[in-house]
C-alpha cells in the first residue's frame, strides 16, 4: 500500500483525535442537559404565545389548534402577526380568532429600514402584548410573565407550554430553547436535518452556556432555535427584545446572546417529546433556508469557513486515513477510532432526539452536504442573491 504523505497523515491523526474528543463531549452534554419534564405541573404564570406568520396557509390552522389545546396553562393568550402574506393565511387566522377569544390577530406594519421580516413581526407581537397588559391594568391582574415564540410549522404536544415554562422556572432561566424533533422527507433533508441536533449536542457546552456573561467567551456562548422559545418577559424587555437583533438573519442565536448580555441565564436542550417541526418539506426550500443564514451562523464569513474546514478535518480525514494508512498501524487504529466516534456520536444524538439511528451511516455525506451549503451560502451572500419568502436579504 502506498504510504500517505506526512502532512496528510498529520491531518488524519488530528482530525481523528478531535472526533473522539467531540464524541466524549457529546456524551457529557447528554448526561448534563436540562430535561424538559412533560406534565410536571400546571402553571399559573400569565403566558403569551406569539406566532409570526408569512404565507403559512398550510400550517396556520394546525399550529393554532395545537396551541389552543394546551393543558396546564390556564392563563394563556395567543397572538398572531400576519406578515404581509400573499396566500390565505389572514383568512384562516381571522376565522380562528372569531371562534376563540383567546386568539388575537393583526397584520404587520410595513417593514422599516434596517429590519428583517421575522424580527419585525416578533417585535410587533411583543408590543401588542404590552399594549394589552396596559389596557387591562387594574392593579390586580398581573402583566404577562412569559413569552412563547413559536414558528407556524411547529407542532406541540398538549403539555408543551406548561413543560417549557416549568423547566424555565425550575432552573431559573430567562431564556429556554426546547429544540423540537425535526421532521424531514426526501434525500437532501434526510441527509442534512439530523445534523442540527447532533451539532448542538456535540459543539455547544450546554451547561457552561448558562453561566453569566463574565468573559468574552461567555458572552459569545449562547444559542437558540427560533422554532420554539420560552422567554421571561422582563428579561426580554431588558435586552430590548427583537429590536436588538433587528437585522440579524440568525435572530434566534443573537437574541439568546442579547438576553445573556442583559444578565439573563439562557439554555437550549433537545425536547422531541413536546414539539416537532418540519422546517423544509423539500430540497429547494432547504437550500434556500440554509443558504440565507449559514454564512452568518458561526459569527460571519470567517467563522463559517473555519467551521466547514474543521468538520472536514474531524469527520472526513479519519475516513481518508482509515483507507490509506497501513493496516494495523497506529494511525490506522486512530482513524478507526475517529470514524467510529463520528458514527456513534450520531447514534447517541439520534436516540436522545428521537431520530433514526441508522442515519448515522450517512454521516460523512451529511458533512459534505453541510460544507457545500456553507460554500453556497457564502457565494450567494457575495453575489447579493440571498432571499427568504420573497424578500431579498442584504
Amino acid at each position: 500500500m502506498t504510504r500517505i504523505p506526512l502532512d496528510v497523515s498529520l491531518f488524519c491523526a488530528i482530525g481523528a483525535v478531535m472526533a473522539i474528543g467531540i464524541f466524549l463531549h457529546l456524551l457529557l452534554n447528554c448526561l448534563l442537559r436540562r430535561r424538559v419534564v412533560a406534565g410536571a405541573r400546571a402553571i399559573d404564570e400569565r403566558i403569551a404565545v406569539l406566532i409570526p406568520m408569512r404565507n403559512e396557509e398550510a400550517h396556520a390552522a394546525a399550529v393554532l389548534a395545537d396551541v389552543l389545546a394546551q393543558e396546564g396553562a390556564a392563563n394563556m393568550n395567543v397572538w398572531v402577526c400576519d406578515d404581509h402574506s400573499g396566500d390565505n393565511t389572514w383568512a384562516i387566522i381571522s376565522a380562528v380568532a372569531a371562534a376563540d377569544n383567546r386568539v388575537r390577530v393583526f397584520q404587520a406594519a410595513d417593514l422599516p429600514l434596517g429590519w428583517l421580516g421575522k424580527p419585525w413581526a416578533c417585535q410587533q407581537l411583543r408590543q401588542a402584548v404590552r399594549d394589552a397588559d396596559a389596557e387591562r391594568d387594574d392593579s390586580v391582574t398581573r402583566a404577562t410573565d412569559v413569552l412563547i415564540f413559536i414558528d407556524a410549522d411547529v407542532r406541540l404536544a398538549p403539555n408543551a407550554v406548561s413543560a417549557a415554562v416549568s423547566t424555565m422556572k425550575r432552573h431559573q432561566l430567562a431564556f429556554l430553547s426546547p429544540f423540537p424533533k425535526q421532521i424531514y422527507r426526501g434525500w437532501l433533508p434526510t441527509m442534512f436535518q439530523p445534523l442540527l441536533q447532533w451539532a448542538i449536542l456535540s459543539m455547544l457546552p450546554l451547561r457552561l452556556m448558562e453561566r453569566s456573561a463574565r468573559t468574552a467567551y461567555d458572552r459569545e456562548l449562547a444559542a437558540g432555535n427560533g422554532q420554539f422559545l420560552a422567554i421571561d418577559a422582563v428579561a426580554y424587555d431588558a435586552a430590548r427584545g427583537h429590536e436588538s437583533v433587528r437585522s440579524e438573519v440568525v435572530e434566534d442565536v443573537m437574541l439568546a446572546r442579547s438576553i445573556k448580555l442583559a444578565g439573563g441565564r439562557v439554555a437550549i436542550t433537545p425536547a422531541p417529546h413536546i414539539a416537532s417541526c418540519e422546517m423544509y418539506p423539500d430540497a429547494p426550500s432547504l437550500i434556500e433556508g440554509y443558504t440565507k443564514s449559514l454564512w452568518r451562523a458561526f459569527g460571519g464569513r470567517f467563522g463559517a469557513v473555519a467551521v466547514a474546514a474543521l468538520f472536514l478535518m474531524q469527520f472526513i480525514m479519519p475516513w481518508v486515513g482509515m483507507f490509506t494508512a497501513p493496516p494495523s498501524s497506529l494511525l490506522w487504529w486512530l482513524c478507526i477510532g475517529g470514524v467510529l466516534a463520528g458514527l456513534f456520536g450520531r447514534v447517541v444524538a439520534a436516540l436522545v432526539c428521537h431520530e433514526r439511528p441508522w442515519l448515522a451511516i450517512t454521516h460523512p455525506l451529511s458533512i459534505l452536504v453541510f460544507v457545500w451549503l456553507v460554500a453556497e451560502s457564502l457565494r450567494r451572500k457575495a453575489n447579493g442573491q440571498l432571499q427568504w419568502k420573497g424578500r431579498a436579504l442584504v
